[in-house]
Formats: structure tokens, sequence, C-alpha cells
């Protein structure tokens, strides 16, 4: 589902679900996030009623600022939601599909 990259060796602070570039996207989008310690990470797409899609993330990741690209071509146009967890934290943005 999705490509994971990682900038090593940079200082994270805090968690943080950053940057969702471009958004409107039309069919690749990328998903930037932080982790200021090694932890699980969940990342998920949800459709606008909540309903869980898909899963593009769900392992144990290391420290730092990380990027991870989700191809949507298989799904149709409209508004989902992009929910990160890790540790206690908990973040959902809303992402638009446009074909």
């Amino acid at each position: 589902c999705g490509l994971l990259s990682t900038k090593e060796n940079v200082m994270v602070d805090s968690y943080s679900l950053g940057s969702v570039y471009p958004n409107p996207f039309n069919p690749v989008t990328s998903i930037a996030f932080n982790l200021p310690i090694a932890d699980m990470v969940s990342i998920k797409v949800f459709d606008i009623t909540g309903r869980e899609l898909l899963t593009l993330k769900d392992d144990y990741t290391l420290a730092g600022s990380h990027t991870i690209n989700w191809d949507a071509s298989s799904h149709p146009s409209g508004v989902y939601l992009l929910q990160m967890t890790s540790g206690s934290f908990s973040k959902t943005r809303k992402i638009v599909l446009m074909k």
C-alpha cells in the first residue's frame, strides 16, 4: 500500500502527523510524520462515514521524520480521513481525492 522513506539523524522532539501533499491529490499523495522515539505506528484511511478502508502502516518505526505514499488509484473520488496513532498520540486529517 505505502512506500516509506526515512530521514536518519534528524532530531524530532514530538509526535506529529505533518503535511499531506498534494491535497487534493490524484492518485498519489505523500504523508509526512514524525516520531520522537521508536514506537509502534498505525496509519489508516477511513471514508467520510468513518468506515476503515485500509491500513497504510502498522508496525514498529524508528524515531525521526518519515514519509509514506498512498496510491489511491483504486478508490473513488471523495473525502477521506487519514488517522495516525502512536503511543498516546492520535491525529486525524481530512484529505481529498479528485479524479
